[in-house]
């Protein structure tokens, strides 16, 4: 309809946003001292078409040398006019757009879609001075090297964070062990012994033959107190035998208690070996 479009104005001193119409003088302030063609004219600038867009990289490369190679390639993107499908279009300025940001080593809200389109106008421009800004001090080496990992289809900040790096340690409880895992995780249960052996000490290994032949914890010892041989040992074995002859592998035996005399002080003891 042939009205120009309203820009939105907002002051910079403010500490605002610029606005559009601010952004395009920015744009035509650092870039267009770069090159004579194209003009980079205001209503262009505004809604910057694709084919505008190719013509400023190619004038930008040719003028410094900045991103030189970087369709060599691709000789279907190197002539701007001759580039009519979307994707192609669309391959064409992400490339450059990521050989930007890693040279500068910022990144804009550009998108490559939204520039295809004719959307966000602002980010463009932003864009546009952030390629100015490579060009007028661009470094050949660096240059290179962005050309070649952009074409390898690396985005800008990728190689930031650090890579590789081991893992933090768990936190420990006063116990000592990692936070979250079972205490009794990492200790395995007594394995069952089936060979008629006698069962390992607490130290993990089989007994001797002194500690075998000692009385164990479990065991059975019936104390004869004063009685004496007439019916009190029958009596008390009556008692004992029963309960020891369940217990496996159990034996019994007479022991006099020390220091006492054998036929009237003397003890059952049972054991199991």
């Amino acid at each position: 309809n042939g009205h120009r479009p309203r820009l939105r104005r907002v002051g910079v001193k403010t500490g605002a946003a610029m606005s559009l119409e601010e952004e395009i003088a920015e744009t035509q302030r650092v870039l267009q001292p770069l090159f004579a063609k194209p003009s980079l004219k205001e209503k262009l600038l505004t809604k910057p078409p694709f084919r505008f867009i190719h013509d400023v990289v190619s004038a930008v490369s040719e003028a410094t040398g900045f991103a030189a190679g970087l369709y060599e390639d691709r000789p279907d993107l190197q002539n701007g006019k001759d580039i009519k499908e979307k994707g192609a279009k669309l391959e064409y300025l992400e490339r450059i757009i990521r050989c930007v940001g890693l040279y500068t080593g910022t990144t804009t809200a550009i998108k490559a879609g939204k520039v295809v389109a004719g959307l966000e106008p602002e980010n463009t421009n932003k864009w546009l001075q952030n390629l100015a800004a490579a060009a007028t001090s661009v470094d050949a080496g660096k240059s290179s090297d962005c050309v070649a990992r952009a074409i390898a289809g690396e985005e800008p900040g990728a190689g930031d964070d650090p890579k590789g790096e081991a893992p933090a340690p768990a936190a420990e409880d006063k116990g000592g062990r990692a936070e979250g895992k079972d205490a009794d995780a990492d200790e395995p249960a007594p394995a069952k012994d089936d060979s008629g052996k006698p069962p390992a000490s607490r130290g993990g290994g089989r007994q001797t033959k002194e500690e075998a032949g000692a009385p164990r914890s479990g065991g059975m010892e019936a104390a004869g107190g004063a009685m004496g041989m007439d019916g009190g040992f029958d009596s008390m074995i009556e008692q004992v035998l029963p309960t020891a002859a369940a217990i496996p592998r159990c034996t019994t035996k007479l022991q006099p208690y020390p220091n006492t005399n054998p036929n009237t002080a003397f003890s059952v003891l049972a054991t199991w070996r």
